[in-house]
C-alpha cells in the first residue's frame, strides 16, 4: 500500500537555477546528479527537476497580443521512481497554456512520443533517443526545445530549473 501523503507538500525555499538556452550544461549536470541520486523524494513517489521557459517581457506583453498573463510554460522531467530508480522512458509532464493538446504542437525528436493522459500533456524519451546509458544530454535538449516549440515567437531571456522532492503522484 501506498503511503498517503499529507494535503501540503512541505515548505522548502524556491531554488531556481537560471540558465541560457544556449549553455544546458547546468541542467544536464543536475540530471546527472539526480538520476545518480536513488532519491526516492519526501513522499516516496520520486524526484522530477522543473524547468521553466522565460515569459514575455511586460512591455511586449498585451492581452490582445498575447492573451491572457498566464504562468511560464513549465515542464516536469519525472527522474526517480519512489524507489529511487531511473529509467525508459521517461515522461515529462508539460504544464502550458495550450493545456492538455501540447504534444500537438511539439517537433519531435526520433526516438521521442507525446500522448494526452488523463487531461495531461505528457512528453517522454524512449530508451532510443538515448546514446547509451542514461542519457542527460538528449533529455535536457528535447525538453527545453519542447518548450520553445509551444511558443509563439522564440524566448527572450533566462530559463530556470529546480529539483521538487515533493512529488505527488497518483
Amino acid at each position: 500500500m501506498l503511503p498517503v501523503p499529507p494535503t501540503q507538500p512541505p515548505s522548502e525555499p524556491d531554488l531556481w537555477t537560471t540558465f541560457p538556452r544556449a549553455d544546458l550544461r547546468g541542467l544536464v549536470e543536475m540530471l546527472r546528479r539526480a538520476a545518480a541520486s536513488g532519491d526516492s523524494g519526501a513522499y516516496g513517489f520520486g524526484i522530477e527537476i522543473v524547468v521553466e521557459s522565460p515569459t514575455p517581457p511586460s512591455s511586449e506583453w498585451s492581452p490582445a497580443r498575447w492573451g491572457p498573463r498566464h504562468d511560464p510554460d513549465r515542464a516536469h522531467i519525472a527522474v526517480t521512481d519512489g524507489h529511487g530508480r531511473c529509467g525508459y522512458p521517461v515522461h515529462v509532464r508539460l504544464y502550458t497554456r495550450r493545456g492538455p493538446n501540447a504534444g500537438r504542437y511539439l517537433d519531435r525528436r526520433p526516438g521521442w512520443t507525446t500522448s494526452n493522459t488523463a487531461g495531461q500533456a505528457i512528453l517522454m524519451m524512449k530508451a532510443a533517443a538515448a546514446a547509451g546509458g542514461y542519457d542527460a544530454v538528449e533529455l535536457a535538449t528535447g525538453t527545453v526545445n519542447a518548450l520553445v516549440d509551444l511558443q509563439r515567437h522564440e524566448p527572450v531571456g533566462d530559463w530556470r530549473f529546480r529539483v521538487d522532492r515533493a512529488v505527488i503522484r497518483t
